[in-house]
């Protein structure tokens, strides 16, 4: 395994988990409204 590819590996782990961060972030502040405090 090449550095490149171990380079361009970690830039897509680091992607994917951004990405799925912001998509369960988003996921839980629209669907589980109602179970948090409204004050929040």
């Amino acid at each position: 395994m090449t550095l490149t590819t171990q380079f361009y590996t970690m830039l897509a782990m680091a992607g994917m988990g951004a990405w799925l961060g912001a998509s369960l972030d988003t996921y839980t502040r629209f669907v589980v409204r109602s179970k948090t405090a409204r004050w929040l």
